[in-house]
This record gives C-alpha cells, structure tokens and sequence, in this order.
C-alpha cells in the first residue's frame, strides 16, 4: 500500500498518527524484539491503558502494507525524531544491517557532524562503499555504515528523546580490545552453519558475517566514546526486563518498581505475575488442560474457571494462566489477549460492534497485524462475522509467532456480566456475538478460549440455551485464600 501526500511528513517519512516507541533492530533478532514489544505493550497496558501509545516495529507495522517502492526503504517508517515518537529502544547482535542508499541525506539528523567527524577512531561513513575490499578497509579503520538501525538509534538521540540500547554480548565491547566479544551467543553463524555447505558458509562468514559483526563493534565503541550505556547483555530474559523498566521509567513516567505489588481488592493483572504466589499448581494444570484441547477429538478449546465472588478467579486468569503463556517456552509460538465486558463500553455510552472491539483488542495486546480490508470485510458480515473473525486471526496467526504450533488465547473475565446482559433482552443482541465468537474458536485449530464465571451463574448457562461448548462439566475451580493457606 502506497503512502499518500497526506500520509506523509515535510521531510518525506511515513506520518504518525498517534504516540510510539520505535523499536529498532536488524532481523536476526526478530524474537527478541518480539519479545520486547510484547513487553512494551505490558507495560503500556499497565501504566498508561488509555494513552493509545504504541510500540512500533518496522517489519510487524508493514508485514501487509508492503512497502512504497518509489520511496527510499527507510522513509516508508515513522523518523524516530518525530514529535508522536517518545523513545526508541535499540537492540543489536550479529547484525549492523543493510547500508542505506547513497542518496539518503544524512544532513537532516541534528548535528551528525559528531558522528562523521574524520579524527575520530570510530565514525559513520555515509555512503558505504560497494567494493568489498574497500569495505573491509574501512571497517579496519574504525568505520560503519548508515543503516536502517543506525539512522534510528543516531537520529533520536540526537533529537533529545529518551534512547535504550542494548548489544547482545557475552562481555561489553571495549574500544581497541573486542575480538573475542561473542555477539548473540552466535545464533546467527550456527545457523547458517547448519544450512549451508562448507564452502558457501565459509564464502558468507568472510564476505558478510565478519564484516557485520565488526561493524556492530565500531559502532558500540562509538556509542562508548560518546558515553552511551552498550548494555551488554547476554540473556534474553534480563534484556526484555531491563527495557519495560526503562520504558515504564523514562518513556510513560513511572518505575515499574514503584508499582504496589498487594492488589488489596484489586485484581492481579499479566504484569503482575512476579508477584502472584499460591497458585503454581493450578495455573500449570489449567495452562496443561487449555493446552491439551487443541489436540483433543473430544473437547473444544475452551475452559471454564469458576469460584464464588472474591475468590480471586480474575487474578488466576490474568496473573496465573495467561502469564505462562508469555513464559520463554511459549512466547515464540502463543499470543493471548485478555478482556472483560467493561472493555467494550465506549466512553459516550455509544453502542459498539464486539467482533470489532475483539480484534481491535488483538492489536493492541499483540504483535498480530490485521490489514484493514479484511478486518472490514469482517464487521460487514453480521451473523457470521464471529466466524469469520476466528478464520482471519487464524490465517494471521503464523506471521506474527515462529509459525509451529502457533496458538492464540484469549482470556475473558468476568463472563457472568455477559451472562446477565444475555438475559435481558434489550442487550442480548449487542453481546450474543461473543458467545458466537467463543463457540467458533472453541472448534478452531489454534485459537482458545478461558473465561471466568461467579459460581452462581452457572445454571443461567443452560437457561439461556447456549450453545454445547457452555455446558461442559469439565471446569477449574478457584477456591478463596484461607488462614492455612496463606501460611
């Protein structure tokens, strides 16, 4: 899809229309910034819910859009100096990436003169050479290219906004002594290594991989001289947990530390997850039944947490299940979105579509893309927009996780609000296409469904005559804390 004139910035790149936070970072560590902008998105969900800010990653943002060929690649993208854009998080491991064209002018980056100073042992050198004997020179003495990464990282910090960068390394990389620095546990080289033969894996490491790697380490080094933080970090976990802080702390104004863990009457939500204790064993049996359904002939992909009222059913679904499925031995093949009926209320008391709040609630707990034509086509279908809401997020499912076994959970809490809007029959309308969205992916192949139910609703369940998938008996029930059990 082409950009219009509208669409556009004075200086050419892709306008914003509401606040981001530029994620930037080559391809060789896609599930690490997947992983990030799910963390952001936590993070914006917990702090700053109503804010409409967004994480923006360049390939997820334009995976359906394709690009402007007529455009150079890099202004198709939001510039990280924009207004609407309020930090950049930058990750970097086996990868400078490519070098931007030779035409694009680096003048309009505020004082880049401090990057492409001659006298200084590590610069940018805009444009890159073509020849790889002359690249290879350059990089010997200290130089690295313009690219896509670069531009972001160099062009927001010299715009003043809050800026995160974080090298994926076994041991920072020091100025005139970083050889032996390992980049991304080479992930990238062992797997490359497994694909190619000898010779064309040996012909790739010398004409590209050492040049990429050696140009990350100028790069670093020059970020070392300005006095720029490299956070060399090795483990994936402590990256993802080092920029929600950062994010929470310089970006939405509030230190995730400082966050109350005692709910009190509040409930637990996925953020909280580090602090919700006493249920490991019920949260791991209902991740494992969710989980085993979708293979299962007999049952759907749904189930059914009950307990009395305060019995804590809310924070077992938030804190407990879906935040397993955002565990390391998940996150590349699950994504869950989460939602209670006080979700879909529009602030002026309008009426609102539920098929369209759901899939707006995918994007904005997900990395899932939706174009807008078949999300349109979608709303149009009346009846059958449920069904055709779960075959759209199906077919979108694998482009946004490792594509395996790709699994999307939704967790709905508090269904008996539903189950009381179903019984009146001035609202039933507006709220029975949840149930017939939750019937369609309880018959799907990856898409599941938790919801939570106050006990004492359970026999409006058949009085409504709801479909077959409601009236299983199979179910996890969530008991309240006693005195024992809290010690």
């Amino acid at each position: 899809m082409k950009t219009t004139d509208t669409e556009t910035t004075a200086d050419g790149f892709r306008k914003l229309h509401h606040d981001i936070v530029f994620i930037a970072g080559s391809q060789d560590i896609k599930p690490l910034r997947s992983a990030v902008e799910w963390a952001i998105k936590n993070a914006i969900h917990q702090l700053a819910q109503d804010t409409g800010i967004r994480p923006f990653s360049w390939d997820i943002e334009l995976s359906d859009e394709g690009f402007d060929q007529a455009k150079s690649m890099q202004k198709n993208l939001p510039r990280p100096s924009d207004e609407k854009c309020l930090g950049v998080v930058c990750l970097m491991a086996e990868r400078i990436g490519h070098p931007l064209e030779q035409d694009f002018d680096i003048r309009m980056i505020d004082g880049v003169e401090s990057w492409t100073n001659p006298d200084h042992r590590y610069r940018l050198l805009h444009p890159w050479p073509d020849s790889l004997e002359e690249q290879e020179n350059r990089i010997e003495e200290g130089c690295y290219p313009l690219t896509g990464t670069v531009f972001e990282f160099i062009d927001a910090y010299s715009a003043g906004k809050p800026v995160k960068f974080c090298v994926i390394a076994d041991s920072p990389i020091e100025p005139n002594g970083h050889q032996s620095v390992k980049l991304g546990n080479f992930q990238l080289r062992k797997t490359k290594a497994g694909t190619l033969e000898d010779e064309k894996f040996d012909a790739w490491k010398k004409n590209d991989y050492n040049l990429q790697t050696a140009a990350v380490k100028n790069f670093v080094c020059a970020l070392v001289k300005k006095g720029i933080d490299q956070n060399a970090i090795q483990d994936h976990e402590k990256v993802v947990e080092d920029i929600k802080k950062f994010v929470a702390r310089e970006i939405l104004k509030n230190s995730i530390q400082n966050i109350n863990p005692y709910r009190f009457l509040n409930y637990f939500d996925v953020f909280d997850a580090d602090h919700f204790y006493g249920r490991d064993k019920l949260s791991e049996r209902a991740v494992q039944d969710l989980w085993s359904r979708f293979n299962s002939t007999r049952y759907q992909n749904v189930v059914r947490i009950v307990g009395h009222s305060g019995a804590g059913k809310s924070s077992f679904l938030r804190a407990g299940l879906i935040a397993r499925f955002q565990r390391p031995e998940y996150r590349g093949d699950v994504r869950a979105v989460v939602f209670r009926p006080t979700d879909f209320q529009q602030a002026d008391g309008a009426p609102f579509q539920a098929i369209r709040s759901i899939l707006e609630f995918v994007e904005k707990q997900t990395d899932i893309a939706i174009p807008p034509g078949p999300r349109a086509d979608v709303w149009k279908q009346g009846p059958r927009a449920a069904q055709l809401a779960i075959e759209l997020l199906q077919g979108l499912l694998p482009k946004a996780t490792d594509g395996g076994t790709s699994r999307l959970v939704f967790g709905i809490d508090q269904f008996e609000e539903i189950v009381d809007y179903l019984s009146d029959k001035q609202k039933q309308a507006q709220w029975h296409p949840i149930v017939q969205f939750i019937e369609a992916a309880g018959r799907s192949e990856s898409i599941g469904v938790a919801y939570t139910l106050e006990s004492s609703r359970k026999s409006s369940l058949s009085q409504l005559g709801l479909p077959e998938v409601f009236m299983e008996s199979d179910e996890i029930e969530v008991e309240g804390y006693t005195s024992e059990f809290i010690r």
